[in-house]
């Protein structure tokens, strides 16, 4: 079971990283997918949980990279955040904003 979570983390992730250029980022969306197995691995279906929760954890981590992008910047605008984002990432982001 431990193999086959491991397997559906890294298919649902693989979408999102390919898109990403960022190491630093990348690395921080890696680690939220782990932490998302970890916990999910605690449920009594983690198979089903994972999906959910790993889109949550990418939803946050994403908004707080762009917060911390803006603040490194010292540029308040959005706009400026998504300039270093792939246009996919800003997508799915996008969309998972419309489905929250």
């Amino acid at each position: 079971m431990e193999e086959h979570l491991e397997r559906l983390k890294e298919q649902l992730l693989a979408p999102l990283l390919s898109s990403v250029a960022n190491a630093a980022l990348a690395r921080e969306l890696r680690w939220v997918g782990t932490e998302a197995a970890a916990l999910a691995w605690v449920t009594a279906c983690p198979a089903l949980v994972l999906p959910t929760l790993l889109e949550e954890k990418i939803r946050t981590a994403l908004r707080r990279w762009e917060r911390q992008q803006r603040l490194w910047r010292g540029d308040r605008s959005l706009s400026a955040t998504n300039a270093t984002l792939a246009p996919s990432v800003v997508q799915h982001r996008d969309s998972m904003r419309l489905a929250a």
